[in-house]
């Protein structure tokens, strides 16, 4: 991905979860990550220096990592 870009396209893409509207989850916008919370867990995308972009899901009942994801390219 071109490196000029890589900004502009994490901030769009953290503005688009933020634009999402369900209501079975509430999203809540934080100043480095995004949280995610629904009935059965909470979800966290984190956005790091070097557009590195973290997903963390923890489940509510069992108290523990679900899910785990990064990635520094996402076109």
């Amino acid at each position: 991905m071109d490196e000029f870009y890589k900004d502009l396209y994490m901030n769009v893409f953290k503005k688009w979860i933020c634009m999402q509207e369900n209501p079975n989850y509430i999203i809540k916008e934080h100043k480095d990550f995004i949280q995610i919370e629904s009935s059965y867990g909470i979800a966290e995308v984190a956005f790091n220096l070097y557009c590195i972009i973290e997903l963390k899901v923890v489940s509510k009942k069992k108290n523990e990592i679900d899910f785990y994801l990064y990635s520094n390219e996402y076109s």
